[in-house]
Formats: C-alpha cells, sequence, structure tokens
C-alpha cells in the first residue's frame, strides 16, 4: 500500500492540505474524485481545504487505496493552535506558516509557551500586553532549537542553541 503524507500548504491567502500526485493510476483517479480538491502546478501536488471535514473525506476516499501520514500536518496545526490567540483572525499568514513549519517548537517549549500564555491571562494583563509579551517570547523558543527553556539560566548556561547564549548575555 503506497503511503501518501500530508502537508500544510499556503495557497491563495488559504491554508490547505497537500497531497502529493501519486504514481498510481487508479489512486490518482480517486483523489480527483473527491468533492473540492485543486491542482497546483507550482507545488505539484493536489490541495484541498485545511480542515478537518476535508481530512476525514480524504480519509474516507483513500482508506482502502493509500496509508495517510498526516505527522508533519499535525506538527504544524499543534503549532499553529499555540500561535492562534496572539492572531487578531483565524488566518494566518504565508510568512506565519512557513515559520511555523521550518522552525517548530519542541514539546516542551511548546508547553511552555501555553503556560507563560495561560500566566498572562490570569494575571489579568490587557490582551495588547499578552500579545507584546508572547511576541517577545516566542522567537527566543525558536531559537533555542532542541533545547528546553526550563534548563536556561540566569546566566545564559544550559542546554541552549550557541547564538541563543550571545543574545542573553547582551544588556
Amino acid at each position: 500500500m503506497i503511503t501518501l503524507t500530508i502537508t500544510p500548504l499556503h495557497i491563495r491567502g488559504q491554508e490547505a492540505m497537500g497531497i502529493p500526485s501519486p504514481l498510481d493510476q487508479e489512486l490518482e483517479y480517486a483523489i480527483r474524485k473527491i468533492k473540492g480538491i485543486k491542482w497546483s502546478g507550482a507545488h505539484h501536488q493536489w490541495y484541498l481545504p485545511l480542515n478537518k471535514e476535508q481530512y476525514l473525506i480524504l480519509k474516507e476516499t483513500l482508506r482502502d487505496k493509500a496509508q495517510l501520514d498526516s505527522s508533519i500536518l499535525r506538527q504544524y496545526l499543534e503549532q499553529k493552535k499555540s500561535v492562534q490567540p496572539l492572531l487578531k483572525t483565524e488566518k494566518i499568514s504565508k510568512q506565519r506558516a512557513e515559520l511555523l513549519l521550518q522552525f517548530p517548537l519542541n514539546k516542551d517549549n511548546l508547553q511552555a509557551f501555553t503556560q507563560y500564555q495561560e500566566l498572562l491571562q490570569l494575571k489579568g494583563y490587557s490582551p495588547q500586553t499578552q500579545k507584546t509579551y508572547c511576541d517577545e517570547f516566542h522567537p527566543l523558543l525558536r531559537l533555542l532549537g532542541k533545547g528546553k527553556v526550563s534548563e536556561m539560566t540566569k546566566e545564559g548556561e544550559g542546554v541552549i542553541a550557541p547564538h541563543a547564549s550571545i543574545l542573553l548575555s547582551m544588556p
């Protein structure tokens, strides 16, 4: 059975699920029959709007024909969920989507970011202050890469990326 890796895409200002074009004609025909599916010549793959209903339709249509690997899509959605409260709209920009895909937070830092958001909300900070603080904390977490924010010390030691220690030592 063929495995298709479902990836997030940003096409024409909309988020989408990318489905690679299979080599199997029968599978290609099944994909073409899905309502709402479109072809992207730029990405060389099929795509559907990014929502649960479309994913379930895709999964049901390809149930007997192919295995779906949605690990990349799942990781993107977890990252998006953590950043979503900072955005004023439900839509996410292409630049932010690419940032979430290229530099995802590790699980510990993702949890730390969510807890930080909750802490700011519990303290009663205004939405604008929460956004400002989170907009500063989020890039730091991305800089850490695989290092954990919980292991950082005031002196800039711990398991962190080399360039992050330089930033931490600045006044």
